[in-house]
């Protein structure tokens, strides 16, 4: 017997509002993702179901007759919060290098329109570390890996903030660097 205003904080309760109307617009079913916390909901004990932010997906499907003579929708909704993490947690390994923790060549490829796009000028420089097999063969691939680590601390600690650091290769980087070109790139990639 309670409106949404009075369960919800006013951000949540006027975004359900706006997806209802949405659906009754449309006369569709809408599909939607959302976050809430139990803690969020007034008047339930929020210490009885999962704690912290939980992802939902909701259906929202107009129904066909009124009630009370208005028009209304069905709103089902499930617990998404492990399927996203996982989801989230998947799209990051396959993006992250797991040795030097840099994005890797799948993601620069991936987001290279959208990092350079607005952009007048971007540098985009190219790093080989001379000889690495050497390194590797000499003293061993573990002391290889961290030549690689040691590597990445000190070009990452060269680079400005939006500044994109990747690993393509084995012992080869790639360092895009929007806004920057000519001298200022050429300085860089000397020091």
């Amino acid at each position: 017997g309670k409106r949404l205003q009075d369960m919800l904080p006013p951000d949540k309760a006027a975004w359900i509002m706006a997806q209802i109307a949405l659906t009754l617009d449309s006369n569709q079913v809408q599909v939607v993702e959302y976050e809430l916390a139990a803690a969020e909901v007034k008047d339930i004990n929020s210490e009885a179901g999962p704690q912290g932010m939980q992802r939902f997906e909701g259906k929202i499907a107009p129904l066909p007759s009124r009630y009370e003579g208005k028009r209304a929708v069905s709103w089902m909704t499930r617990n998404i919060t492990r399927q996203h993490d996982l989801q989230r947690r998947l799209q990051v390994l396959s993006e992250t290098d797991q040795l030097t923790g840099l994005h890797n060549r799948r993601y620069f490829f991936e987001h290279f329109p959208g990092l350079v796009a607005g952009h007048v000028k971007a540098g985009l420089i190219m790093l080989d570390i001379d000889h690495f097999k050497q390194i590797n063969d000499r003293y061993g691939h573990q002391q290889g890996d961290g030549v690689l680590q040691a590597f990445c601390a000190c070009v990452a600690a060269q680079l400005r903030r939006g500044d994109l650091f990747v690993r393509s290769g084995g012992e080869e980087f790639l360092l895009l660097l929007p806004q920057l070109q000519g001298e200022g790139l050429r300085q860089l990639a000397e020091r």
